[in-house]
């Protein structure tokens, strides 16, 4: 009984291990939905140079 239980909570951790690992399509949703809301931060505190800033930042950091 208690491998059983042993063996069961191996197999949790490693499956929530995998899915953390390769991400869930949820997270990447909220990831691009992030980037958006900073993308019209920054436009709207500073119109005249956001797309200059946005541009570089997506350079160095490519998005998903």
């Amino acid at each position: 009984m208690a491998v059983r239980v042993f063996l069961q909570l191996i197999w949790q951790v490693a499956g929530l291990a995998f899915l953390i690992y390769i991400g869930s399509p949820q997270s990447k949703e909220g990831d691009e939905r992030k980037e958006e809301k900073l993308d019209l931060i920054l436009k709207s505190v500073n119109p005249d140079e956001a797309e200059g800033l946005i541009n570089k930042l997506d350079e160095k950091y490519p998005r998903k």
